[in-house]
């Protein structure tokens, strides 16, 4: 024999709200007035009319019971249920055959209209014990809900600004390619990720040189990419001074750069693998330098 049901939470008091479709009334009545002797001292009943029954899903209250009858058509149901849900109510629904297949909910327990009285104490016996559990549960929701939803947030300012990067990139790569002579170039680049570590530049140095420069930076992202994006606006092309100029040869150039990049690195070290080739056109001659790193 199952003993009487103590309080929720010590001298807590144990409120059930009672409410029923207008045919189950005098049933839900004499069912709220029977609930406090049968689950025990602490536990207190209260009646509401199907319409005003969403009043109970307030603080205090422990638990919902509703009385459904197949031929009244249950005004405000789903509504109640929404509410009894969102404060976290343990919620029985007592139903016959024909309003089982109408009240269809994954919310709610639900026993058969014919349940006598010990049995639906019984029932809520339980659920109101369990309820301290589910109510933990719901906040650990809720807060994991709030820290996904932050996240999910972070992530789309995150994308926005790589989406934001990668356009930045791709301007600072050349839209179209100079043709010198019987020279002609082109490119295909795609990146593997928004933002790549890697960058080309071909730039007509005069009437009769290309400049073709390509650098892979170590690493991946956007750290590489910028690295990569300074590197090639930094590769000194030609010497202009006195009205004449100077084409750099690659192998100085190169040096430049590397010593720019020695001179003004900070805490992190960086380090790239870049290629830098003159054309004559007029000749056919190429020179060429490499640089590497360890």
């Amino acid at each position: 024999m199952n003993e009487p049901m103590r309080a929720r939470n010590g001298a807590h008091t144990v409120r059930i709200a009672v409410s029923a479709t207008p045919r189950r009334e005098e049933r839900g009545q004499a069912l709220a007035r029977e609930l406090p002797a049968l689950i025990g001292s602490g536990t207190v009943t209260e009646w509401h009319a199907m319409q005003d029954a969403r009043t109970c899903c307030s603080a205090g209250t422990t638990a919902l019971v509703v009385l459904l009858d197949a031929r009244d058509v249950p005004t405000g149901l789903s509504a109640l249920l929404d509410a009894a849900e969102e404060a976290r109510l343990a919620v029985l629904l007592l139903i016959d055959d024909g309003g089982r297949r109408r009240a269809s909910t994954e919310t709610a327990a639900v026993e058969s209209i014919d349940a006598d009285d010990a049995t639906v104490a019984a029932v809520l016996r339980g659920m109101i014990g369990r309820q301290p559990e589910i109510e933990r549960l719901g906040r650990e929701l809720a807060i994991a809900t709030r820290f996904t939803g932050g996240l999910r947030g972070e992530i789309s300012r995150m994308q926005e600004e790589l989406q934001l990067a990668a356009q930045v990139q791709r301007e600072f790569l050349p839209r179209s390619f100079p043709e010198v002579g019987d020279v002609r170039a082109d490119a295909f680049w795609r990146p593997a990720s928004y933002v790549s570590g890697d960058i080309y530049d071909v730039v007509r140095l005069d009437e009769r040189h290309i400049g073709v420069f390509i650098a892979d930076a170590v690493g991946h992202g956007v750290p590489a990419a910028l690295l990569t994006m300074v590197i090639c606006r930094g590769l000194p092309s030609k010497e202009v001074g006195n009205g004449t100029y100077r084409i750099i040869p690659p192998g100085e150039a190169l040096a430049r750069i590397n010593t720019d990049m020695v001179t003004h690195q900070g805490r992190t070290t960086r380090f790239a693998t870049a290629v830098y080739c003159v054309i004559d056109t007029s000749t056919g001659q190429a020179t060429m330098a490499g640089a590497g790193h360890p």
